[in-house]
């Protein structure tokens, strides 16, 4: 194979191959067995698909769409397309067919590969001109992944690594179509420039190396996973196991033993739930021993040891026992999560960025981690805050723009090279970024005050009571909360089935469940401004839904959606 300067996504790939050819690069389990691709072999299959694709007559510029949960063929497919010039589409797994139908039809991808038959025969788009199941099997309108590899191939390796060489690093390399909290969702164009830079900047802040280990559970199709917990693993030579349902994380974690998790607070929180629900059924003195152990106790105290010995280990063991570290992005993490697994030893990283940055803006260094910031811009990035306090970033890993949408191209890519975040930010002396909310979030008050929610619904469901909060309250004299209880917590402590049977639960508030969740709010209220604090909350029966489009694939709160559903609830709550 020639030699390539790593300035692309593939030359980046085939670098490590040449490097770190026979180390395993991805493990996945099948029929209760994991196995293991080595770098050779993930280069040859990814060779081997790419000149699949151009047999289909595939050229340079053309779209193409991933339409799976996460695997290691997601990955050489992923490869395979920009190896061949062309631009990968991901899209959520999780996704309706309509939503998905709406970014083929947008981004004009003339080939989707998928993992579900009915779903790939349900897809509509005028574009596409083949569909492909990742499964051996003959089917019907769709090729199968045998026929599609088992192509005749008329290209020879020597000419396609020698295209591969026209490849530049100013080619859009992906386009990425956000989840989108308000209307439809926009394509993000990511030139190879863009991801590349982002893989080596991050990779100078956080040390990865061969023997490395990565459990990949979030969405291969959101730019935080494929970079973070992808490029940036594969440029280093070490390995990606693959978790294709969220739900089987606990049970991976344990036999695949990460060394690297990347994730969202949100898994953290639940594991920081299920931490105090198992504390709260000890006695009284355990449960006294562990608040302060996991509050006040400094690592340097002489009896640490023994609170490692009695709970510290334990949280690191549910983690599988080898982290080293966890890099949590994607939305904010409460102070209380983040302090209760740094006194445990796990070093969590909070960063920052958007799919428009590709996607990581800042982070914390794993030496000088700030709590309560986001981090340190990146090699390269620049932050800065506008007069309205709106963070503004500039660096290689700008977008090249929304496709289709010169309009909100113009609007977010000021004059200056800077891109508007839309979040509120600010810089502190030692230049960390904190996040405030974002700017469309704010809630107005019919008092002219403004409120970040964000900060409060993380405060409310750190408690192992609440799974879900939306506050509400824009136009109206104080805040209020919809609240999803965590059915889990309520399970354990009534002693019965009770998700199934919410409709028949006491939410009135005279009942037990309502003084518990009450109790929380006034925890969290004792810390806000007068004109923040929720002075009145519903509990809701279901939580939030992907299906009914009130939270996005990320797990952000779909507000206006929410408002809309539960606007009789909200109007009585604020009378």
């Amino acid at each position: 194979m020639p030699d390539f300067t790593p300035q692309t996504i593939p030359s980046l790939f085939f670098h490590t191959c040449d490097q770190f050819a026979n180390r395993p690069a991805f493990y996945e389990k099948t029929n209760e067995a994991w196995k293991s691709i080595r770098y050779d072999q993930a280069e040859v299959q990814v060779v081997h698909i790419a000149r699949s694709l151009l047999q289909l007559g595939v050229k340079k510029g053309d779209r193409i769409a991933i339409f799976a949960p996460n695997c290691a063929n997601w990955v050489m497919i992923d490869i395979a397309i920009q190896s061949v010039g062309a631009i990968t589409v991901p899209i959520y797994a999780t996704l309706l067919c309509d939503q998905a139908s709406f970014i083929l039809q947008h981004s004009e991808a003339s080939i989707v590969f998928g993992a579900e038959e009915s779903k790939l025969k349900e897809l509509t788009s005028s574009h596409l001109n083949h569909r492909i199941l990742l499964s051996e099997e003959a089917c019907q309108d769709v090729m199968s992944w045998k026929a599609f590899l088992e192509q005749p191939h008329t290209l020879s390796l020597k000419e396609f690594y020698l295209n591969m060489k026209n490849i530049t690093p100013d080619d859009i390399s992906s386009i990425v179509y956000t989840s989108g909290t308000t209307g439809d969702p926009k394509g993000v164009m990511l030139s190879q420039k863009n991801i590349a830079s982002n893989v080596l900047a991050s990779l100078q802040v956080i040390s990865i190396d061969e023997h490395d280990r990565s459990l990949s559970f979030l969405p291969l199709s959101h730019m935080f996973e494929r970079t973070a917990g992808c490029f940036c693993i594969l440029a280093k030579g070490a390995s990606m196991s693959f978790c294709p349902d969220v739900h089987k994380v606990a049970k991976f974690l344990q036999e695949v033993h990460p060394t690297i998790l990347i994730t969202v607070p949100r898994v953290l929180e639940k594991v920081y739930q299920k931490i105090w629900d198992t504390v709260k059924r000890k006695p009284l003195i355990i449960q006294k021993l562990f608040t302060y152990a996991s509050k006040t106790l400094q690592k340097q105290h002489p009896w640490y040891f023994v609170f490692d010995f009695l709970f510290f280990r334990k949280i690191r063991k549910q983690l599988g026992g080898k982290i080293r570290f966890i890099v949590s992005g994607g939305a904010a993490l409460s102070n209380p999560i983040y302090t209760l697994f740094d006194q445990a030893g796990v070093c969590i990283l909070q960063g920052y960025g958007l799919t428009e940055t590709s996607p990581v803006a800042c982070v914390n260094p794993p030496s000088k981690r700030k709590l309560g910031t986001v981090g340190l811009p990146l090699p390269g990035v620049e932050i800065t805050i506008s007069n309205e306090q709106e963070v503004l970033i500039k660096g290689p890993n700008i977008m090249k723009g929304y496709y289709k949408n010169e309009d909100e191209t113009k609007r977010v890519i000021l004059d200056e090279g800077y891109f508007a975040t839309g979040d509120i930010g600010t810089i502190d002396e030692d230049g960390y970024l904190s996040i405030t909310d974002r700017i469309k979030d704010l809630i107005v008050t019919s008092g002219g005050k403004k409120v970040a929610p964000l900060p409060i619904e993380n405060e409310l469901i750190a408690s192992s009571w609440i799974d879900q909060a939306c506050l509400v309250g824009e136009g109206k004299k104080t805040i209020g909360a919809l609240i999803v209880p965590n059915f889990s917590s309520l399970e354990r402590a009534f002693g019965k089935s009770i998700q199934t049977q919410s409709e028949s639960l006491n939410f009135a508030p005279s009942s037990e469940i309502y003084r518990e969740i009450q109790a929380v709010v006034d925890q969290v209220n004792e810390n806000l401004a007068q004109y923040e604090k929720v002075k009145t909350f519903h509990i809701l029966r279901e939580p939030f839904q992907i299906e009914k489009g009130e939270i996005t694939p990320t797990l952000k709160l779909r507000r206006k959606i929410i408002y809309d559903h539960y606007a009789s609830e909200i109007d009585q709550l604020l009378l």
